[in-house]
């Protein structure tokens, strides 16, 4: 009896108050609490596990990163459907493209390419469950590109960015004090720096609590401490994962950056007249055709195979090409430029003039692309590949697509850019991950110089490709028919010296975690040496 009174007095003080601030406070905007259920729950501890596994296997990457990239796919996958999300066919082929990058921490031991999948892979993750649930929008990549990236890479994800600690430890509360479990997960977590230092300067205050405090470290330093150690760094990534999931899934920020925001942001922009543009981009126009009417005979050269008089293979490639890259670059800023600040007809629609000049521009730029590209093949017919040559090659390929849909969305305004752009890139990049770069680079170079195409082979450089270019240097460790004897033993020696150097870096192993297939290869290449 005498609870049920206390239980009425309690009903009637918070109906009370809830009526007291209803009058003070009652215009105000309602903030909802968050809601947390069995998905949440569940997925936030998934999320802390894919924290760990990311920082413990992603430093060489290699068996476990891959296997890690597929369990962060599946999970996304499950948890955008168990949040009432329709994955249809192009939804469900998009994860499978996205997971089927991780195959490349096993196929490639090229440090710099798997970074760039590492990048490629968590920017395509975070974009899905964003045009899944939370653009607001059915449409994918379009011209709001830059505005979808800003919002699916920092604004999602930080409104969340907590929101991990309440809902992994969201179960039924204390009747009393409201205790909530994951208020010691929070303190505790916040608790390891400061703790860290207090250690420190008690252990170095006193010369038997240090001895206790060692003791206790060596003890926990076979293998449990260090696994702490990469579980706490794994929390905040575990931090960002859940808060991009949650905040897109939630719906949240739906009036953040939307096209209406977008449109007003590009008339606001569009502060520059259209006779100043035009005057601005006019002398520069003149210029390359004085130039390219100037310099046809030397430039376009390379089409034909024809070196100017009293010039080498090397000097006449090494000259201006890196000139002609950067002009490209430029223009292309230029129309961007062009196109953001000059001032648009009614309906954002830019001028004819200011479309034409985009059109000759461009086409001006895919005519210096072309002429540094057949600089570059002769380069390469000549010298061999390179890691340089290969990727600045590859970088004007996808530039020449650009400014080849800049020429074509002048044409139909409608054309969607950004997305067939990203396309494009998906399909280059692919191609460029999965090609192997440097097994290609020391397949092509040894190969040349054994046929006898190219003169010398550079020992140095495939010396400093990764272990994807051991087959192939194997290939040098016999002697090459044609070539004289000092210079089949100058080559056979160092082949030799950098395999025996690969066996020596690889004599302390390596667990299933960092596997990759060039590097067991490698080994078993490498063993005579």
């Amino acid at each position: 009896m005498k609870e049920l009174v206390l239980e009425e007095a309690d009903t009637e003080a918070e109906e009370a108050y809830e009526a007291e601030f209803n009058e003070n406070y009652g215009d105000c905007p309602v903030i909802k609490k968050p809601r947390y259920g069995i998905a949440e729950r569940v997925f936030a501890f998934v999320c802390f596990v894919l924290g760990y596994f990311v920082l413990r296997s992603f430093g060489d990457a290699g068996l476990g990163a891959a296997v890690t990239v597929v369990l962060m796919t599946a999970a996304t996958a499950v948890y955008v459907k168990c949040k009432g999300a329709v994955q249809r066919l192009p939804q469900i082929l998009y994860l499978i493209f996205v997971a089927s990058f991780s195959s490349v921490y096993i196929i490639s031991d090229d440090a710099f390419i798997k970074g760039l999948v590492t990048v490629f892979i968590f920017f395509a993750l975070l974009f899905y469950p964003y045009f899944i649930h939370g653009s607001g929008r059915r449409e994918f990549i379009n011209d709001m590109f830059v505005f979808d990236m800003i919002k699916s890479v920092f604004i999602m994800p930080f409104s969340s960015f907590v929101s991990i600690f309440p809902a992994a430890f969201s179960g039924k509360r204390e009747k009393k004090g409201h205790f909530r479990g994951w208020h010691i997960a929070v303190g505790l977590f916040a608790a390891v720096i400061p703790t860290i230092i207090v250690a420190w300067l008690l252990c170095s205050a006193d010369s038997g609590f240090n001895s206790v405090m060692r003791s206790g470290v060596d003890f926990l330093s076979h293998g449990i401490l260090d696994e702490i150690l990469w579980f706490m760094a794994g929390v905040p990534l575990a931090m960002y994962m859940f808060g991009s999931l949650y905040s897109n899934a939630s719906a949240k920020h739906q009036g953040v950056l939307t096209r209406e925001q977008h449109f007003r942001f590009l008339n606001a922009v569009s502060v520059i007249p259209q006779a100043i543009a035009y005057a601005a981009v006019t002398p520069v126009c003149i210029l390359y055709i004085i130039f390219l009417s100037v310099q046809a005979n030397y430039y376009f050269g390379g089409f034909a195979s024809n070196l100017p008089d009293g010039m080498t293979y090397a000097e006449y490639a090494r000259s201006g090409f890196f000139e002609l890259c950067a002009v490209a670059v430029i223009n292309m800023a230029v129309i961007i430029i062009l196109a953001t600040f000059t001032k648009k007809k009614e309906g954002g629609k830019a001028a004819l003039p200011l479309r034409i000049y985009s059109v000759v521009m461009s086409c001006f730029t895919l005519l210096l692309i072309a002429v540094a590209m057949s600089k570059m093949i002769m380069y390469i017919d000549a010298y061999g590949l390179s890691r340089l040559r290969l990727f600045t090659s590859w970088f004007m390929i996808l530039l020449a697509f650009a400014f080849v849909f800049v020429i074509v969305k002048q044409v139909f305004g409608k054309f969607n850019y950004f997305g067939t752009l990203a396309a494009v890139f998906a399909v280059l990049f692919g191609a460029l991950c999965f090609c192997d770069v440097d097994g290609r680079i020391a397949e092509y170079n040894v190969n040349a110089y054994i046929s006898g195409r190219m003169e010398k082979v550079d020992m140095i450089q495939l010396g400093k490709l990764s272990d994807s270019a051991v087959p192939y240097i194997l290939k040098l460790t016999r002697p090459v028919d044609g070539r004289s004897d000092e210079e089949n033993e100058a080559v056979t020696t160092k082949a030799a010296e950098i395999l025996s150097k690969r066996k020596h870096e690889s004599a302390d192993g390596y667990d299933i975690i960092h596997f990759n297939y060039p590097r067991r290869r490698a080994e078993k290449a490498s063993e005579p040496f």
